[in-house]
């Protein structure tokens, strides 16, 4: 059961909740991560946005990076604190992401996981996503192929 959190969207001027995505990102990603400055970029820029899932005491303990394109959105990265798995946060990003993405009239959405990576997949195919292909060699440190996913909104 997921414990009282709050969704929000990220303000350029939110330095230190910024830092703290970046840092989490890192933990998550690795090398592929992006910079306090990147992040900062994306949720000031029109059709950028950066959602952060807080505690009832303000503790950063998920976030999505997602963008728009006319009516296409992507998830750029997706993660969730060691400590808060298996409590749905991340279904809670996913379902808040879409709802501010279909209240600017996007119609489908987009990512890629690595293929490798079954406790993601599982959690968009859950939340509507469904599989359409492959990209080779996709991701780096290690070399790995993305699987491609859809959901129309």
């Amino acid at each position: 059961m997921m414990q009282r959190v709050e969704f929000r969207l990220v303000r350029p001027e939110e330095t230190a909740l910024i830092r703290e995505v970046a840092a989490l990102d890192r933990l998550s990603v690795g090398a592929d991560a992006w910079s306090e400055d990147t992040l900062s970029e994306e949720c000031g820029r029109d059709g950028g946005f950066v959602l952060a899932c807080l505690t009832e005491n303000a503790e950063l303990c998920g976030f999505a990076v997602f963008s728009t394109v006319l009516d296409e959105g992507c998830l750029n990265s997706i993660a969730v604190g060691e400590g808060f798995r298996r409590q749905h946060i991340g279904e809670g990003l996913i379902s808040e992401m879409t709802e501010i993405l279909r209240s600017r009239g996007v119609k489908m959405i987009s990512l890629e996981v690595r293929e490798s990576n079954a406790a993601a997949r599982g959690l968009y195919e859950k939340s509507g996503f469904t599989c359409r292909g492959v990209r080779k060699n996709f991701y780096r440190g290690p070399k790995e192929n993305a699987a491609i996913y859809l959901m129309e909104i």
